[in-house]
């Protein structure tokens, strides 16, 4: 029978008005909200980047959220400290009365192994640096360090899959990779991000923008793709919702061009319910990421929200998006207008997309979690 478990987290919102563009941070934020909803969590351990020092959180619900201040380091570097001071403050909590421990970053994983956890440890690795830094990195001397540290972070990756009980996959298409990239031998479950109820289209928002872009302004999510349609469609007004400036990795003189494009309004730092009102205002959602992906969050919140979606035709976004006139070929820009165009004259159409992109699949795991408790 289940009774108690604990989640490990990257930077659990304080609020749920908080920024969270970040697929890491919200899709974890919505599953142990669902698990306090239905009383099945009792504890939260959130690596953040903003803290002075550790402390705990005891909320009215009951909840206990144990908050680990993490320096701003990058890479391995930042993957073992974050681990060796989560040990220092968390070594006199007694981990095994927990039942589960759920790490949604592979560090937390390791961490519990550390901490001696013995019983059911499933990890669901919701960043997949190795193979999204590849699309990334050139053969100047700092890219091949920023290669080897990949490497040894994919080696890290490997131990804390091969250490769960179960590990889960967010798309049918991450499994194989799961297997063939990291190695990983233990059971796999695929659980697709659940996306919450305020997640759905407002008939009161105007549809302002032709086109609207969420991700990190980087190289793997095919900005400058949305940069030559905005460019060649001088008569059409596009969004983009970049997150946090801390994630861009793009030139400065190419986002300076962005910025001077009067067609392209940006913007940095939504939360929640921004980015619903963002999602509302747009007749299509353009995902021209290459490289890697395993399926992006922002896809399902568009659907829900009955906004069309074209995106590459790759990795898992083919099992949501079932019309093959809104998927695109990898960066292929005349064929990501195409799609666009046809997206923009069709509009939404319910059979054009998978419907398990519009439920929440999180009571999946749970079901999971009982399944190996029995």
């Amino acid at each position: 029978m289940f009774t108690t478990s604990l989640s490990i987290v990257f930077r659990y919102p304080k609020t749920e008005n908080q920024e969270v563009v970040s697929g890491e941070v919200k899709n974890a934020f919505h599953f142990t909200n669902e698990l306090v909803a239905k009383s099945k969590l009792s504890t939260i351990i959130s690596f953040e980047e903003d803290l002075k020092q550790n402390y705990v959180e005891n909320r009215a619900d009951g909840i206990s959220i144990i908050r680990i201040s993490t320096p701003k380091t990058r890479g391995v570097i930042r993957y073992l400290t974050r681990v060796f001071n989560a040990y220092l403050f968390c070594r006199k909590i007694a981990f095994n009365k927990y039942d589960i421990v759920h790490s949604h970053v592979t560090y937390g994983s390791i961490l519990a192994v550390l901490l001696g956890f013995r019983k059911v440890l499933i990890t669901t690795p919701h960043g997949t640096n190795y193979q999204e830094i590849q699309t990334e990195l050139g053969k100047s001397f700092k890219d091949r360090l920023r290669r080897l540290n990949a490497e040894l972070q994919r080696m890290l990756d490997t131990m804390a899959m091969n250490a769960s009980t179960l590990t889960t996959s967010v798309s049918e298409y991450q499994v194989a990779d799961m297997k063939h990239t990291y190695r990983c031998v233990r059971p796999i479950c695929v659980v697709y991000n659940g996306v919450p109820e305020y997640y759905k289209e407002n008939a009161d928002i105007v549809k302002f923008y032709d086109g609207l872009f969420i991700g990190r302004a980087c190289k793997k999510k095919g900005i400058d793709l949305f940069y030559q349609l905005a460019q060649q469609r001088p008569n059409k007004y596009f969004k983009m919702v970049l997150g946090d400036e801390i994630f861009t990795t793009l030139p400065a003189s190419f986002m300076r061009k962005l910025e001077n494009l009067e067609n392209i309004d940006i913007v940095y730092r939504r939360t929640e319910q921004q980015l619903v009102e963002d999602i509302n205002s747009a007749r299509v959602l353009l995902v021209p990421s290459r490289g890697y992906e395993s399926l992006p969050t922002v896809i399902m919140e568009a659907i829900a929200c009955a906004v069309p979606v074209i995106a590459t035709n790759a990795w898992g976004n083919p099992e949501v998006i079932k019309n093959q006139n809104l998927l695109f070929k990898e960066d292929v820009f005349e064929d990501f207008v195409r799609a666009y165009e046809y997206a923009s004259e069709r509009g939404y159409q319910d059979n054009d997309y998978s419907n398990k992109s519009l439920n929440t699949e999180h009571g999946k795991l749970i079901n999971a979690y009982e399944a190996i408790k029995k």
